[in-house]
């Protein structure tokens, strides 16, 4: 499992912080749709409903193979929803056996639908984190390397959450959420939401001179050097 550092979990807090007014704002249709999702599914027939299927599809960012895909998409919803997954390797496996390619980003907002404290791996997240320090995470990843990464930034978050800086984050994120919304959210689903929506904020930030000066490795060395 990949941690950071003391200097890099103050780093990260430190920015996330500075973007949260604009991350937030940003996040709260999000996490209010998320929310809404998650509270439907135990009373839903997705067979049926389409008002609940159209949100869903706009929520998941549906295109490609899997907007082509979308009966066999809430089929397999049906079946989640009967018998709720434990495991994020059952939905991404089953998921991806619709398009044949590793679904990672559809996968994981499913699984978290079932599971508060779930990371949504998008694209947001996988091109924020190497700023970092965090590994990458391919573009194209096999099935193995997606769950190994999906465990590790789980194991992150978990390490954020834990930290010293991440009470005084969080009172300044939640400020700008509903208190309504904010009190039903997970901390992880309140971090994962920020990180997202703070991306593109973030990346018009300088790198510290220390975060430079670092030995990085190749693919960390690449991030840095387009963030400006």
């Amino acid at each position: 499992m990949k941690v950071l550092d003391s200097a890099q979990i103050t780093w990260l807090l430190r920015e996330l912080e500075v973007a949260g007014v604009v991350a937030m704002r940003r996040a709260a249709p999000y996490l209010s749709q998320k929310l809404w999702l998650a509270q439907q599914l135990p009373r839903v027939d997705i067979r049926t409903d389409a008002a609940f299927q159209l949100r869903l599809s706009r929520h998941l960012g549906l295109r490609g193979k899997l907007r082509q895909s979308e009966p066999a998409l809430f089929a397999l919803m049906g079946e989640l929803i009967a018998q709720p997954p434990e495991r994020f390797e059952s939905v991404l496996r089953s998921v991806s056996a619709i398009t044949g390619q590793v679904e990672k980003s559809v996968a994981s907002e499913l699984f978290a639908l079932f599971d508060p404290k779930a990371p949504v791996i998008d694209r947001e997240i996988r091109e924020l984190l190497p700023r970092y320090g965090f590994d990458a995470l391919a573009e194209a990843p096999d099935l193995q390397e997606c769950l190994e990464w999906h465990g590790a930034l789980q194991g992150l978050f978990e390490q954020i959450l834990s930290s010293a800086g991440w009470p005084k984050a969080y009172n300044r994120l939640q400020l700008h959420l509903d208190a309504g919304l904010h009190a039903q959210l997970s901390g992880e689903r309140i971090l994962n939401a920020a990180l997202s929506h703070a991306r593109r904020t973030i990346a018009l930030m300088p790198v510290p001179r220390l975060a430079v000066e670092r030995p990085v490795a190749p693919r960390e060395s690449r991030v840095l050097h387009v963030c400006r």
